[in-house]
């Protein structure tokens, strides 16, 4: 997970490290219109899912899945 954060902070990507959605503040999103969400390779899934539902809560769209929206 570092090195992905490393890795937008090079890209010039704004970039937040969380580790558990309850983190997840809306005023962080405030004039943000597409969020990205990542995961290192040892984030649970259900940590991810949780992450995900709390984007969905703090700003719901309808829009059809993406590619990687799935959680395996």
């Amino acid at each position: 997970t570092r090195q992905l954060v490393h890795a937008a902070i090079q890209a010039g990507v704004p970039v937040l490290h969380v580790e558990r959605a309850e983190e997840l503040a809306p005023a962080w999103f405030a004039g943000h219109r597409v969020v990205g969400l990542t995961a290192g390779t040892s984030t649970l899934h259900g940590t991810i899912a949780a992450v995900r539902a709390r984007l969905s809560a703090i700003a719901p769209r309808d829009t059809a899945p993406g590619p990687r929206d799935e959680v395996a």
